[in-house]
């Protein structure tokens, strides 16, 4: 359907780092560079022609630094638009690192593709056209896009990110009002939100016009993920608790997370308990408590244990009273760490499909 798969290769998740950085298929040494001086160095127009490409160079100590920073004055080319675009990237950046997106899309090739290309750091269509030495101090490079070939790939992705988006909402009721559901929204947001920046792209290499409302927002995504969170509550008991402290920092990470807590009847539920267990040290002036955290998230429609969770320690202090606030504080901030990253990830899982 697309033939995306061998020209995507070269680059794609670090889209928009400044610092990229890139090589032509033979470096070369030095003294291989061409004696004169190039025409492109002190007028890259002259020889590539804004009509045909959009092009930059670089100069430093040495030929990486030079091509580093031909690369990254080929972006500055796009102005302020892909400056705005930098940050919204950062999400659908991260999606192609965890591979998210790959279950989501029916074309092999281009799965792959995505998977190789999310370790690259390179702007898709740039490369280091050529290099010169001046025999004395500086490095010279010319980074180049060819505007055809830049709008063919931009506009391939474009369209890639749109069957991901349509493959990621496909689901009835059912379905959406889940955690798998909220986190596929969430997904669906962060590539929308590429493919707002590769638009932008293309407006400038001329290629299809899109206008805002061809392509959907990351922020409608993003708004219907914050109305799933709504109807699927998490409700959390945690027995023993001190002051509700631990059911608090379960609150707080499911809060950082966009979802939110509450619900006697929600389809979720996290079910705990706390406990303390005296601790008796001889020659000891202070006073220990042994302290077990035990904590499920469980759907409670099948009643399957979707994230254990398990935390012990032992604290001390001049009370038992005290060395419990202490070991309450530690928990804390377990949860605060651990915990979280462990929701995090199983989240991710839901995308990935991991068990």
């Amino acid at each position: 359907m697309l033939k995306i798969a061998k020209l995507l290769i070269p680059a794609l998740a670090l889209l928009f780092c400044a610092g990229c950085a890139g090589a032509p298929k033979n470096r070369g040494e030095e003294a291989a560079a061409p004696k004169e001086e190039p025409a492109w160095v002190n007028n890259v127009d002259q020889v590539y022609s804004r009509l045909r490409y959009v092009a930059a160079v670089g100069y430093g100590s040495s030929r990486a630094l030079a091509e580093k920073e031909a690369l990254a004055n080929v972006i500055s080319v796009f102005g302020q638009t892909i400056q705005v675009d930098r940050q919204s990237m950062v999400g659908y950046q991260e999606a192609l690192r965890q591979n998210a997106v790959s279950a989501y899309i029916k074309n092999t090739e281009i799965t792959n593709a995505i998977k190789t290309s999310a370790g690259m750091e390179t702007l898709i269509g740039a490369e280091i056209r050529d290099y010169w030495y001046d025999g004395r101090d500086l490095h010279y490079a010319v980074a180049v896009m060819e505007k055809s070939r830049a709008a063919s790939l931009y506009s391939e992705l474009v369209e890639a990110n749109r069957e991901i988006i349509n493959n990621l909402t496909a689901m009835d009721a059912g379905e959406r009002y889940t955690l798998p559901g909220y986190a596929r929204y969430r997904l669906a947001a962060a590539v929308a939100d590429g493919n707002r920046a590769f638009a932008n792209i293309l407006s400038v290499v001329g290629g299809p016009g899109l206008s805002p409302r061809e392509l959907a927002a990351g922020e409608n995504f993003r708004l219907e993920a914050e109305n799933i969170s709504r109807r699927i509550p998490i409700d959390i008991q945690i027995e023993n608790d001190r002051d509700n402290r631990i059911k608090g920092a379960f609150a707080s990470v499911i809060g950082s997370l966009g979802l939110q807590s509450g619900g006697g009847g929600s389809l979720y539920v996290l079910d705990g308990k706390i406990s303390f267990t005296p601790v008796d040290l001889q020659k000891s002036d202070s006073v220990y408590v042994r302290y077990v955290l035990e904590a499920n998230l469980t759907d409670r429609r099948t009643g399957a244990v979707l994230l254990p969770y398990t935390v012990s320690g032992r604290e001390g202090h001049l009370s038992q009273a005290e060395a419990e606030n202490r070991a309450l504080g530690g928990v804390e901030k377990e949860i605060a760490g651990a915990w979280a990253a462990a929701l995090t990830g199983y989240l991710d899982s839901l995308l990935s499909g991991e068990k």
